[in-house]
C-alpha cells in the first residue's frame, strides 16, 4: 500500500506518513481501550482483591490458634502483609509494568516502521516484502537469548522460509531500466534494519502478551508509537521552518490526492490498529519463533497486492518456487515434535518457556 502511495503525484514523505498513521492508530486503540480495557482492568482488580482477602483470612485463622497476645501480633502482621502486596502490585506491577512494556514495544515498532517506510522509497513492494523476511532467521535467534526454546521443526521452518525468500529476492526478472535505480544498497539496508527491529519487537511481545491484556498492550504501544511520530514531525517541522521551507513539502500533493488520503487511512486502521491488536492477542498463546514462520506468508501477500494495485510483477518459476518454500515452511513449523515425553526441545517445551524480563 505504501508503494501505491509513493506512486501518486506529490506523495507524502516518511515523516508525514508516520505522523498520520501513528496518531490515527493510537486514537483508535486508545478509544478501544477506554471501552473494553477498563472492564478487563476492573476484573483483574477484583481478582487481585479476592486473592489478597483470602491470604489475609488464612493468615488470621492460623494466628488465632496461639495466645491472644500472639494472635493480636499475628493479626497485625497479616493486616500489614495483606495491604502492602496489594498496593505494591497495583503501583509497581500494573501501571509501571504496562508502561514499560508499551514504551519498549512502541519504540522498537517506531524504529522498524519508520525505517521500513523510508526503505520503501528505494525499493519495490515485492522486493521489500521478501527482504523483510530476514526476520524468519532473526526472530528465533533473538528468542533463544531470552529463554525461549524453539523446537527443531520451527528452526527448520525458519531456514526453509528464509531460503524461499532469498530465492524470490534473487529473481530480478521484474526489474527494467526504469526500476533498476530502486534496487539501491540504501533501500536494502533500510529494509534489513527494519527486519531486526521487527524481530526484536516480536520477541519482546511474546513476553509481555502473556501478562498484559491485548487491548491494553496494543493501545499502549500505539500511543508510544504515535508520540514518537509526533516528536519526529515536530523536529522536522522546526528544521524546515528554520531553513525557510514550507511544511507542505512533507506532502506536496495533500490537497488533491483523495486516493492518498484513503491509503493513509487504510494503513492506519488495517496494518496499524487492527494488526497491532491481533498481533498482541495472537502472541499471548503463540511463541515468537512460531509466529515468525506465520509472518513468512507476508511476501505472498506483497505479490498479490502489488499485482492488484500496481499492475503486478511477473511471477516466474523462481518466484513460484520461493513462494512454495514459504508455504512449506509454515507447514513444517506447525508440526508437533514427538520427543517421547522428554520435554527437552519439543514444541511443548518451547511454548511453555517463560523468558526472563
Amino acid at each position: 500500500m505504501l508503494r501505491l502511495l509513493y506512486s501518486q503525484d506529490g506523495p507524502p514523505g516518511p515523516v508525514a506518513i508516520m505522523l498520520f498513521r501513528g496518531v490515527l492508530q493510537a486514537a483508535v486503540l486508545v478509544t478501544a481501550y477506554s471501552i473494553f480495557g477498563s472492564k478487563g482492568q476492573q476484573a483483574a482488580d477484583g481478582s487481585s482483591s479476592s486473592s489478597s482477602e483470602a491470604t489475609a483470612t488464612s493468615s488470621s485463622n492460623g494466628s488465632a490458634a496461639g495466645s491472644s497476645s500472639e494472635g493480636s501480633s499475628g493479626e497485625a502482621g497479616a493486616s500489614g502483609s495483606s495491604e502492602a502486596p496489594s498496593f505494591a502490585e497495583a503501583l509497581l506491577r500494573r501501571i509501571p509494568f504496562t508502561a514499560i512494556a508499551s514504551t519498549e514495544l512502541g519504540l522498537w515498532l517506531f524504529l522498524a516502521t519508520g525505517i521500513q517506510t523510508l526503505g520503501l522509497q528505494l525499493t519495490t513492494a515485492t522486493r521489500a516484502g521478501f527482504l523483510i523476511q530476514a526476520t524468519a532467521l532473526l526472530t528465533p535467534l533473538l528468542a533463544s537469548f531470552t529463554g525461549e526454546k524453539p523446537s527443531r521443526n520451527v528452526w527448520i521452518g525458519c531456514i526453509i522460509a528464509l531460503a524461499g525468500c532469498l530465492a524470490i529476492a534473487a529473481d530480478q526478472s521484474a526489474t527494467d531500466g526504469d526500476d533498476a535505480a530502486l534496487f539501491s544498497l540504501g533501500g536494502d539496508a533500510a529494509i534489513l534494519s527494519s527486519a531486526f527491529f521487527f524481530s526484536l519487537a516480536t520477541v519482546r511481545l511474546g513476553t509481555y502478551a502473556r501478562l498484559i491484556p491485548a487491548v491494553n498492550l496494543a493501545a499502549g504501544k500505539s500511543l508510544v508509537l504515535g508520540g514518537a511520530a509526533l516528536a519526529t514531525f515536530c523536529a522536522a517541522a522546526a528544521s524546515m521552518t528554520a531553513a525557510g521551507d514550507p511544511l507542505t513539502d512533507l506532502w506536496p500533493g495533500y490537497a488533491s490526492s483523495g486516493l492518498g488520503w484513503a491509503v493513509m487511512c487504510y494503513a492506519a486502521l488495517g496494518p496499524g490498529a487492527a494488526a497491532a491488536f491481533l498481533h498482541a492477542k495472537g502472541q499471548s498463546v503463540v511463541p515468537p519463533a512460531e509466529a515468525q514462520v506465520i509472518f513468512s506468508s507476508v511476501p505472498l501477500w506483497s505479490i498479490a497486492f502489488a499485482f492488484l494495485l500496481l499492475g503486478g510483477e511477473p511471477l516466474t518459476t523462481t518466484t513460484l518456487v520461493g513462494g512454495a518454500a514459504v508455504v512449506a515452511a509454515g507447514i513444517v513449523a506447525s508440526r508437533k515434535v514427538d520427543d517421547g515425553g522428554s520435554g527437552g526441545g519439543g514444541d511443548k517445551g518451547g511454548k511453555q518457556a517463560s523468558p526472563d524480563l
